[in-house]
């Protein structure tokens, strides 16, 4: 019996040899899953990262890309504020010579004023001693008028008394004298 009990007490630690086996196979195969299920989701993290690393080179082409336009729009709204600014400028400049031009046109004109006013006084001065001296030479004229008529009267008579006097002198007759004189 000896035997068999020792066999027996060999099986039953076999037994609990091959239980403790079974559950440290157990065990490890729940391990192993629980592995092979972290493996499944450390691939899929890996996909995941794999794609977020796509993502993210695209991000960073799109956020390149974005840099690079803003760059060209700062350059190109840099040189919008020079011209603007050069624009501005100029139109200062221009500002401020035709300020200059308008004062110096203003003074101009007040001077042409001052001697418009200086040239209507002479003008008026000029037409008061011109209708002065139209109504003295209106007056000149008719006293010459009057003289000349005079004369004309007087040289009618001096006529009249020459050719009665000529007549006499001569004996002839006064129309053949006068006809005489005026054909000489």
């Amino acid at each position: 019996m000896t035997k068999i009990h020792t066999l027996s007490i060999i099986l039953e630690q076999a037994k609990k040899i091959d239980l403790a086996k079974e559950e440290r196979l157990s065990f490890l195969n729940r391990a192993l899953n629980n592995e092979k299920i972290d493996n499944i989701k450390l691939k899929e993290d890996l996909k995941s990262l794999e794609n977020s690393k796509k993502k993210l080179k695209n991000a960073e082409k799109i956020v390149s890309k974005l840099q690079e336009q803003i760059i060209s729009q700062e350059k190109e709204h840099l040189d919008e504020l020079y011209e603007r600014k050069t624009f501005h400028d100029r139109l200062q400049l221009h500002y401020r010579r035709t300020v200059e031009q308008l004062e110096k046109a203003e003074e101009e004109l007040f001077i042409v004023k001052r001697n418009n006013e200086e040239l209507k006084e002479e003008n008026s001065l000029l037409y008061r001693e011109n209708r002065e001296l139209k109504m003295k030479f209106l007056g000149n004229q008719k006293r010459s008028i009057k003289k000349i008529n005079m004369i004309d009267e007087h040289q009618d008579k001096f006529k009249d008394e020459f050719a009665q006097l000529t007549s006499k002198i001569f004996k002839a007759n006064p129309k053949e004298f006068a006809h005489k004189r005026l054909s000489e």
